[in-house]
């Protein structure tokens, strides 16, 4: 017998034989190797990777580098589109004064682009300060929203003080809420997380809040008023046996 010798090519490479085999279809064509599924997406991760956290204007000088590539090209868009829009919604920061001769303006109009929060003050009150620091934060979470705050004597001639502060809500225009005192802003635990909520229930922010805060920081606040109640008359009681033992 005839020793045969079969010849077959190292893993992944294939003889000239079978090349002609597979020519012909005798032989099944081979599935692709693993670099090739990834040999097209491995420019492109880069490249994405390199566009991520650049400004608009850096990206668009990188358009040249991409032109061969649409997919590439497309997210370079997509990313300008989205940093716009992010630019376009960061308008505001802080709480705006106004004055009388500019309410119009600054509100009834300004409304009519995106939602406006005026609140009415008064300089040294004690709520109106609480309802500001909160006003302030928010603010700062929803800079596409447009706070202002005018004094309440100013805004309306004669205005209750014992309505102040109060919160108006504009939106396309026309004034569409009305928040009367911290009543319904958790009183003086009022902060920026019940400003959202409140805010959010009429459609002017959105909010990733899961509950309503308010509850929680009304019972909180009314446990520490009874505990200081009842620290207080304990050390009425107190006082009042030592003053009875010293006549004794």
């Amino acid at each position: 017998l005839m020793d045969h010798t079969v010849y077959r090519a190292p893993e992944g490479e294939t003889t000239e034989w079978e090349d002609l085999q597979r020519k012909f279809g005798n032989l099944p064509k081979l599935a692709p190797k693993k670099d090739d599924y990834y040999a097209e997406e491995e420019e492109p991760a880069d490249a994405r990777a390199e566009m991520d956290g650049k400004a608009v204007d850096e990206l668009r000088e990188m358009e040249d580098d991409f032109d061969d590539d649409r997919a590439l090209a497309e997210y370079r868009r997509k990313r300008i589109a989205e940093m716009q829009a992010k630019a376009a919604r960061s308008k505001f920061s802080g709480l705006k004064d106004i004055s009388r001769d500019e309410y119009v303006h600054e509100v009834s109009e300004a409304s009519a682009r995106h939602w406006v929060v005026v609140f009415l003050y008064l300089p040294g009150h004690d709520h109106s300060k609480l309802l500001a620091r909160a006003l302030t934060d928010a603010s700062m979470r929803h800079r596409d929203v447009k706070f202002v705050r005018i004094q309440s004597d100013q805004a309306i001639e004669g205005f209750p003080e014992r309505n102040v502060p109060a919160l108006f809500l504009y939106h396309e225009g026309k004034l569409v809420e009305q928040i009367i005192t911290l009543r319904t802003l958790a009183g003086t635990s009022v902060n920026a997380d019940v400003v959202e909520w409140v805010l959010a229930q009429h459609g002017a922010v959105t909010t990733e809040l899961e509950e309503d805060p308010r509850p929680e920081l009304v019972a909180a606040a009314r446990s520490e008023v009874a505990r200081l109640r009842h620290g207080v008359r304990g050390r009425r009681v107190g006082g009042s046996d030592e003053e009875g033992s010293d006549d004794e």
